[in-house]
Order: C-alpha cells, then structure tokens, then sequence
C-alpha cells in the first residue's frame, strides 16, 4: 500500500474519514467483496462496512482461506441484486442483506462459483440515476456505496442516512478521478 494513502479508506493523498458518516440499520449488511478490490482506491464497499454499523465485509479469493458464506446465511437472508423485479412493497423485509462487490465480471463469476448463492431470494434494486461515476457500470448497475443508499431509502425511508452515503459518494469519485487524471461526466 502507497504510504500516501489513508491505511483507512485509502483515499490518496487525503483523507474522508471524518466525512464517513455512522448509521445504524435494521438491515444487518453482509459484504462479500472480490479480494483483488480490497487495495483499490474505487472500492466502494469498504466505505459502506466503515459507515454501516455492524456491518461484516469478507475478502472472497483471500489466499488465506475461503469465506464461509453458507455459515453467515439465515434463512431471512437476501442477496442485493441489480437485476430482476424490482423489490415489492408488500413484501417482507430482509432482515439480513448479502451484497457481492467486485466489477462486474468478478460479481458474475462469484455467482457462478458460489452455488449457495443461486437460490437465495434476490432484492432487486431499481435503475439507478445519473450520476459521475468512478466505474463505468453497465444501464442498470451502480456501486456499492449507491446500492446501499438505495437500499436504505427503499426499505427503511431513510432519507438522510441514503443521502449521507450519496454525497460520501460523490466526494470521493471526485477525488478517485482526479488522483487518477480521468474526468467523467
């Protein structure tokens, strides 16, 4: 790691943590992330861990060892998704989220290597807005960071803890990008 990052949040040549808010939720959030994204500066769901209270984060692929997914479900257990039908008001609440970060192909191919996944209920999230982003996700994707914001929108109508997380966001995409020379609009 670059001495001129925080060892926190990893921001370069700064840091946000005193900018990372602290939030309390109903939703117990379980982060399986792609080890590979765990030194990058983009990686958003580090900031989600460090903001959601309780939170847990696991490094999939870690060489020291696999993450025991199966032993972190119950059976009130639902995977955050990007696709499919759109969470229904009328349904129950997840009382526990599983939310699978990576690009978007280290997310396709820990679906496909992890059968405990496949049949876990699915809470889909609907498009996101526009928005600069660090990654250039595909129509219907966002970060981490913004689909946990949504998440506590959606399903505790939490305005300010989603719009906490949102402006985190955007302060650090700005300062991801311009560490890295790149502007997107």
């Amino acid at each position: 790691m670059s001495a001129d990052r925080c060892p926190r949040c990893l921001i370069p040549r700064t840091c946000l943590c005193a900018r990372i808010p602290t939030i309390q939720s109903r939703i117990h959030f379980i982060f399986i992330r792609h080890a590979t994204e765990g030194a990058r500066t983009s990686n958003t769901a580090r900031m989600a861990h460090l903001a959601l209270s309780g939170s847990e984060l696991y490094d999939h692929g870690d060489p020291r060892g696999p993450v025991p997914i199966a032993d972190l479900l119950t059976p009130d257990t639902w995977r955050l998704d990007s696709s499919g039908e759109p969470w229904d008001p009328s349904q129950t609440l997840p009382r526990q989220l599983l939310v699978l970060d990576g690009s978007w192909p280290q997310v396709r191919r820990m679906l496909r290597r992890l059968p405990v996944l496949h049949g876990m209920r699915r809470f889909a999230l609907p498009p996101p807005p526009p928005r600069v982003r660090m990654r250039l996700p595909p129509p219907e994707g966002m970060s981490t960071l913004e689909a946990v914001a949504t998440t506590l929108r959606l399903l505790e109508g939490d305005d300010s803890a989603a719009d906490a997380l949102l402006v985190l966001y955007d302060e650090m995409t700005k300062l991801v990008l311009a560490g890295s020379g790149k502007q997107r609009r």
